[in-house]
């Protein structure tokens, strides 16, 4: 319930944002154009460079991200701790059969609360989760750009301009 409110209260102001920016004369998103329907040179050339300094952006974020990922996931495996040698778990299991075994003998848990792996684990599916989302960004803006240059092909804008 309490989500749910938050949610209608968060839309609200981006519902407006998006109008106004879409809206606005000169706001940044999008070429503006006259009231003609033709699209500005100027427009288009700044919207080419907000595109690409972002998409430029996005592509050297993920390039960091996806160097952290393999230390993530070595951070994880070593908190997984090892696999218990066959003597171990024999005797483990001696133990275990004439009842005299502890929890904290069994070799294969974790023996503190602290060397648990749940946060090292839950680390690296945010990174993978946040990778995979600026990789859906960076193809936004690459389709972005595509359909700019579209644009100012039909409205004339010099190629030298738009790179």
């Amino acid at each position: 319930m309490k989500k749910a409110g938050l949610l209608r209260h968060a839309v609200v102001p981006l519902l407006l944002v998006g109008s106004l920016l879409t809206v606005g004369e000169g706001s940044g998103r999008g070429a503006s154009s006259d009231p003609s329907g033709e699209v500005s040179v100027r427009a288009v050339v700044t919207e080419y460079a907000r595109l690409r300094q972002e998409l430029k952006g996005a592509e050297t974020g993920l390039v960091a991200m996806r160097e952290e990922l393999p230390k993530l996931r070595h951070k994880w495996v070593v908190k997984k701790g090892r696999t218990p040698t066959e003597k171990e778990i024999k005797e483990f299991e001696e133990k275990l059969a004439k009842g005299k075994a502890k929890p904290e003998e069994n070799p294969y848990y974790n023996q503190t609360p602290l060397t648990t792996p749940a946060p090292a684990r839950a680390a690296y599916y945010a990174k993978l989760e946040e990778i995979r989302r600026s990789e859906e960004r960076i193809a936004r803006l690459k389709q972005e750009l595509s359909d700019l240059d579209l644009k100012a092909d039909r409205a004339g804008v010099p190629m030298e301009l738009r790179r």
